[in-house]
């Protein structure tokens, strides 16, 4: 083969090797629903959620945050941490949850909702 075909070759080969590989984070990194953010709540609708969906909330210490969860597929993290990485809550397997959590020190919060091939809802809300 002279050099060029070589050079052409190659880069075939390597157009194709992005091409998939960015189909397949298409595809691994999807999400289909909708978001409600604002500095009160995070809400997720989803029919489809396989990546990580964070949202920043700040609160004063003792106020409360409402969280619900309905997961009707695949699976489902929730989770809540300070700006120090001190997780307040998180459950790994989140089928059906409803529960107030009293917020344990002033400041901003990280609201991560991770999803794994999940179909559902989601919602953390300040209580007025």
């Amino acid at each position: 083969m002279e050099k060029n075909q070589i050079v052409l070759v190659v880069s075939a080969l390597l157009m194709i090797s992005i091409i998939g590989t960015i189909s397949l984070l298409t595809v691994t990194l999807k999400f289909e629903g909708q978001t409600l953010e604002n500095e009160t709540s995070f809400k997720v609708d989803y029919e489809h959620l396989n990546k990580t969906l964070t949202h920043y909330m700040t609160f004063e210490q003792g106020e409360k945050i409402v969280v619900e969860g309905i997961n009707l597929e695949g699976g489902l993290t929730l989770s809540i941490d300070d700006m120090h990485g001190n997780n307040i809550y998180k459950n790994r397997s989140v089928k059906r949850e409803k529960l107030t959590l009293e917020i344990p020190r002033s400041g901003k919060y990280v609201f991560s909702v991770v999803g794994s091939k999940a179909k559902g809802t989601v919602s953390f809300e300040k209580m007025k």
